[in-house]
């Protein structure tokens, strides 16, 4: 009996866009030697992939970005093993762009299949020190994590890894981007650092710097990065819609039936998966009034229960806490066998009753 064919499309979902070209308008592109950077698709992957182009395109004139997440690496391997993206770019960088804390095999893999390609890696979350130990072509690089740097070859290879607030904020303190004297660069970092960090983000509510952090929320990816190519003032960044503002009118309403589990802890049991939904939004809100937000969820694809836990309380490390192998200290997921919401609160009270009274960067 012959097999069903799935209807599944073999697309992956990533799609190439400009960010520097050497050709003139109408004229065509260059189709070789260009350079990708592989961003996180948020705001900060976005600000990152922006400096690293600054940063070398006097080495590199035709720079193009593709937005991905961490848990699509296999997926990533494949794209940028065709033939047409080896012959059209022979070097890759990556930013923002994190271990898949659940499955590192699978990022360890599209690093090795890239080889020579790769130039540069920059990041800001956890988990690449273990990471970097096992790969030999990592001794290749110049490698700098933390500040410490520990090896210094010459060699174009960069690899740094640090715990800034953002990552666009480690690629200008790299490139030493502060030198060019340029406020656009200098407002597009406020930016990124708003939009990767919470605590940040409170502090800085009824400023200009938030306003023009509202204005990227509310536009896609895609229509921040055309405007960035041909502004010079990120006050000229216009939103082409009010979407920021549904998403926060989307956290208060997911709020409103959440349950306090614990002092300072509140547990959205189930939420709308409505357009607006937004883990980032729902913090935003949600830190506010608590220190911890435990979000359950069903991965549909998988039919699997894992939890989205997230905090406001400085120094906490959650990546060391549950013993992940990446990601972000400050958000996980976890996808455990037989874990309840009690178990997240037990391994936390500790840190929840007493929280460090300053807050590290």
């Amino acid at each position: 009996m012959a097999k069903k064919s799935r209807n599944v499309s073999q697309t992956p979902p990533f799609v190439i866009h400009n960010i520097f070209s050497s050709s003139s308008p109408g004229e065509p592109r260059k189709e070789t030697n260009r350079f990708l950077i592989v961003a996180h698709r948020d705001l900060d992957g976005l600000i990152s992939a922006f400096f690293l182009a600054v940063a070398i395109r006097d080495k590199y004139p035709d720079i193009d970005v593709v937005f991905s997440q961490p848990y699509m690496a296999n997926l990533l391997r494949k794209f940028l093993g065709q033939r047409n993206q080896v012959v059209a770019y022979s070097k890759v960088g990556f930013v923002d762009l994190s271990v898949d804390c659940t499955k590192p095999r699978t990022t360890k893999s599209l690093l090795k299949s890239l080889n020579g390609r790769i130039e540069y890696i920059f990041d800001h979350h956890a988990g690449w020190s273990v990471m970097l130990q096992s790969l030999e072509a990592a001794k290749c690089f110049n490698v700098q994590i933390e500040g410490n740097r520990l090896s210094t070859l010459n060699t174009s290879k960069h690899i740094v890894i640090g715990r800034t607030l953002c990552c666009a904020h480690l690629i200008y303190q790299y490139f030493n981007l502060n030198l060019l004297g340029n406020q656009y660069l200098d407002d597009l970092l406020a930016v990124a650092m708003l939009a990767d960090d919470l605590n940040i983000r409170n502090l800085y509510k009824d400023t200009e710097e938030y306003k023009m952090f509202t204005n990227f929320k509310n536009n896609s990816l895609e229509a921040c990065l055309g405007q960035l190519k041909v502004n010079d003032d990120v006050k000229k960044i216009k939103a082409s819609s009010n979407h920021y503002s549904d998403v926060l009118d989307a956290a208060d309403a997911t709020l409103a039936q959440a349950e306090e589990v614990y002092p300072g802890v509140i547990y959205v049991k189930t939420f709308s998966y409505s357009s607006a939904f937004n883990y980032t939004a729902l913090c935003e809100k949600a830190y506010a009034n608590y220190n911890v937000v435990i979000v359950k969820e069903l991965d549909p694809r998988r039919l699997r229960i894992s939890y989205m836990v997230a905090h406001n309380i400085p120094g906490v490390d959650l990546v060391s806490i549950f013993g992940l192998n990446g990601g972000n200290p400050k958000r996980v997921t976890l996808y455990k066998k037989n874990c309840a919401v009690w178990d997240i609160v037990e391994t936390l009270k500790p840190y929840i009753d007493s929280p460090v009274s300053s807050i590290t960067t």
